[in-house]
């Protein structure tokens, strides 16, 4: 399903160090690298529109790489107005 075999993604922030890097300067040192590879996929025949009754005017755009679990048969779903969708949803987190 990926689009090319050679054709990947990789992201490598290389070795941040705690105190250079991030100003962490009451602790022990230490660094941290984070390395993540993806490759894109093709969605073309993969993908389909879905409006949940209870949303109208609300378009999700489901993906269809294999069942998430026993009661959903779409492995990702994203909103299609994304900044609707946030603009509308409660904060799950407090900024104090």
């Amino acid at each position: 399903m990926c689009k090319s075999a050679d054709d990947n993604l990789v992201l490598d922030s290389g070795y941040l160090s705690s105190s250079k890097h991030l100003g962490m300067n009451n602790a022990p040192p230490f660094t941290f690298r984070q390395k993540v590879q993806c490759a894109p996929l093709v969605t073309q025949g993969f993908k389909e529109r879905f409006e949940y009754s209870d949303l109208p005017d609300w378009y999700f755009m489901r993906y269809l790489y294999g069942d998430y679990n026993s009661n959903i048969n779409y492995t990702f779903k994203i909103p299609m107005n994304w900044t609707t969708y946030l603009s509308q949803r409660p904060l799950e987190y407090k900024i104090q």
